[in-house]
């Protein structure tokens, strides 16, 4: 199977790995797959893991699709050289690879160079030609209406790349975990068998390896925090430079997602203070619905025939208040504190979950569901059931409404941007919209100069 129509694209690359890949004895179509390969590896692990180190499935019905049948000839020089590395076998007929920063760089980090941004080499790669439906022809035609200012969004990166703290990257640092089991994760390469420790194996391999606890949305690792903050500010300048890049270049990305029927494009994974710019600039409003993943949540509860117990959930949820409700009543110390251990509480496993009794005691029919349902289901068909909820209503129902009456609109999952004179129409479809699909909740309307709060009940 070969990669039908292709079409080319650039991305910048580090010089190292640059260097390193044109010493390889391959086509140059293929060093352009090859290249391919380890941006999409770096781009998805900051997706997803928030650094670009960690590994990322692949499929061998993804790689043979997205590039050909004949990718095996690449990738073989990538494992033997140890440019990527890769874990074993999984069940999904796929394994897990990531990028082997040591080989490159000789160190444990992947360009520990203050000159980071000068170092991107600018790289012709080819993709598959994707067909040009109205979700693209919508998303190019409104995108090319917007004033994208390069001179006005630089700063921005600088200000991003230049302050990478504990603060910025949502982590906390402790001299020692308190009595409970934590998920030790590794996010450079390789994850161990082994995932959850109490906190006595956590403090004491700390000291024995002079490392940090740094407490992650991901779990607890242990890290150099300065080597972990260098990390991540390399991370930022790989992602943001692409991501920005795309946009000056016009070279834009708008398609259904097949896992869960989500709406990705340029701006879905942009990270919001580019969003925000962006909007300031063009006088547009951003629509978002508060605790959306919980909001929609809360109605599976509700169309559960026979459940009772969980109307305190479902208003909570509705109202945007979960969080704070949850923060006061187990004293935490922040609104974040409270946000990810209803994370951690959704989306894990029923039996690794970091703060189950303290949910139940709070929510014990709607611990008793989840539990049942991931038992039934897979702990991880949750998450995608709920977001596949969300791209219904939306995407199918609002946003396609609004494109058909031709009006301007741009999506981010749950949140919509809208321009400003638009306003009242938009509301007055969103509020159809909700009435019909059933689900309340609270929009967060932000415009240039202030933030309103909508109730939809």
């Amino acid at each position: 199977m070969g990669i039908g129509k292709k079409i080319k694209r650039t991305v910048l690359l580090p010089k190292s790995i640059v260097e390193e890949m044109n010493k390889f004895d391959i086509s140059p179509t293929q060093r352009s797959y090859a290249f391919k390969f380890i941006w999409l590896l770096m781009r998805d692990s900051q997706r997803k893991h928030d650094n670009i180190y960690s590994p990322v499935e692949r499929t061998f019905q993804d790689l043979e699709s997205n590039y050909t049948k004949y990718y095996y000839k690449w990738i073989k020089l990538l494992l033997k050289y140890k440019m990527v590395r890769r874990t074993s076998y999984s069940k999904d007929n796929c394994y897990k690879y990531f990028l082997n920063t040591n080989i490159i760089t000789g160190s444990p980090g992947l360009l520990c160079s203050p000159n980071l941004e000068d170092d991107l080499i600018e790289i012709t790669i080819f993709e598959k030609e994707q067909p040009k439906d109205k979700y693209y022809e919508w998303f190019e035609k409104d995108m090319n209406s917007l004033t994208l200012d390069k001179k006005g969004l630089e700063p921005l990166f600088k200000n991003r790349v230049e302050n990478v703290t504990v603060e910025t990257s949502k982590i906390k640092v402790v001299d020692e975990l308190l009595a409970g089991r934590y998920k030790l994760y590794s996010p450079y390469g390789r994850p161990g068998s082994r995932r959850f420790f109490s906190h006595d194996e956590i403090n004491i391999r700390s000291k024995l390896t002079n490392t940090s606890i740094i407490v992650s949305k991901k779990g607890v690792i242990l890290d150099d925090l300065s080597r972990f903050l260098e990390r991540r500010r390399e991370s930022v300048v790989l992602y943001d430079k692409n991501a920005l890049n795309q946009l000056f270049s016009q070279d834009y990305k708008a398609t259904r997602n097949t896992t869960n029927n989500r709406l990705d494009t340029n701006l879905t994974n942009l990270p919001s203070v580019y969003t925000d710019w962006i909007c300031k600039r063009n006088n547009l409003i951003q629509i978002d619905l508060a605790n959306s993943q919980l909001c929609f949540l809360s109605k599976m509860l509700e169309d559960t025939p026979e459940l009772n117990g969980v109307d305190n959930f479902c208003s909570f949820s509705y109202n945007g208040e979960i969080y704070d409700y949850v923060q006061d009543q187990l004293g935490l110390e922040t609104r974040d504190d409270a946000k990810l251990l209803m994370i951690t509480i959704l989306f894990s496993s029923n039996y690794n979950s970091k703060g189950k009794k303290e949910f139940k005691s709070l929510f014990p029919e709607v611990h008793q569901w989840l539990h049942i349902y991931k038992k039934e289901h897979g702990y991880r068909d949750i998450s995608i059931t709920l977001q596949k909820m969300e791209s219904k209503l939306f995407i199918d129902k609002i946003y396609v409404t609004l494109k058909k009456r031709g009006v301007f609109c741009l999506t981010k999952h749950d949140s919509l941007i809208i321009r400003s004179r638009d306003a009242n129409k938009v509301l007055q479809t969103i509020k159809t919209q909700f009435k019909s699909f059933g689900l309340k909740g609270k929009l967060k309307v932000t415009k240039p100069d202030e933030v309103n709060y909508i109730l939809l009940n």
